[in-house]
């Protein structure tokens, strides 16, 4: 192996993989479960931390500097909040 190839360990994404794994189980389970008007809150948050899981360890965004982690943090936001407006429409 060359000094400048770094070497891939697989055993971090595979916890990550059954972590998203787990947490796929939940969702279904939180949509089995009345909440009220929270669920779709609930379900939202579950998923937004799963892409989160995602976007640090498949995309390596954990390893990029500070601007680009600041531009995904303000996606997210930006994002949150259409959905919100969605919302206000919601009976």
């Amino acid at each position: 192996m060359h000094e400048n190839e770094h070497e891939l360990k697989y055993k971090p994404y595979v916890y990550v993989w059954i972590a998203l794994v787990i947490l796929t189980w939940i969702t279904v389970a939180v949509a089995e479960i009345d909440f009220g008007i929270i669920t779709v809150f609930v379900a939202l948050l579950i998923a937004a931390f799963k892409s989160s899981l995602v976007f640090a360890w498949f995309m390596h965004l954990k390893e990029e500097s500070g601007t680009i982690k600041w531009m995904v943090a303000t996606l997210f936001v930006v994002f949150a909040i259409f959905i919100g407006f969605t919302f206000t429409d919601f009976p």
